[in-house]
């Protein structure tokens, strides 16, 4: 979990996604499954980076009412948790 600079605001990743909420009111800015199918049609399909996710993700969060720092950091942390998650959590070869 992170806090943003104006200590308003969390990210967190929560199993397979990450979200933007307001601490203590729990209100979502984002909400991103980290994951998807490759074949969406077929549940046996391995698992894939949600890149297509966290690229609208990104753009929910630059509209949002963060304010500049607080969208900075916001930004990284998704960005971190995802590139994290498309390596099956290991490190890099």
């Amino acid at each position: 979990m992170a806090r943003l600079p104006s200590e308003m605001w969390l990210v967190q990743q929560i199993n397979d996604q990450v979200i933007v909420f307001e601490e203590g009111t729990e209100r979502e800015i984002v909400r991103i499954p980290l994951h998807v199918r490759k074949n969406p049609e077929d549940e046996k399909s391995p698992l894939v980076p949600n890149a297509e996710g966290i690229a609208r993700a990104q753009l929910v969060i630059h509209e949002s009412e963060l304010n500049d720092e607080d969208k900075a950091f916001a930004h990284f942390w998704c960005g971190y948790f995802w590139g994290f998650a498309g390596y099956g959590g290991e490190s890099w070869p």
